[in-house]
């Protein structure tokens, strides 16, 4: 198993933090990273000059702290947010689907 899949499976089994793959990674996030949807999805919604994963972020993990710095990075933290990243990813796909059967 390669150092990715590794920590890819330590995740699954919330033995390391929610962003692990992300430091393994360096700090990067790139494109090839996803699937096609998944990329067409991340660029909609992590967006920074209207960026709704942020609002999203602050609204839900960021009540009552300082600062968005200042959320733990907890599998709590990663399950509160998980909800609301899916509700997005659910109208994106249902937005798609609506313009394929459009189309």
């Amino acid at each position: 198993m390669d150092g990715s899949n590794l920590v890819i499976a330590e995740m699954r089994d919330r033995t390391v933090k929610p962003t692990a793959l992300y430091e393994w990674c360096d700090g990067t996030f790139i494109s090839n990273m996803l699937t096609v949807k998944g990329d067409v999805f991340a660029r909609q919604y992590f967006v920074f000059e209207k960026d709704r994963y942020l609002a999203d972020y602050e609204a839900v993990l960021c009540k009552g702290l300082p600062g968005i710095f200042r959320v733990p990075n907890t599998w709590e933290s990663f399950d509160a947010l998980a909800p609301v990243i899916d509700h997005w990813f659910e109208r994106f796909e249902a937005y798609h689907r609506e313009r394929r059967t459009n189309s």
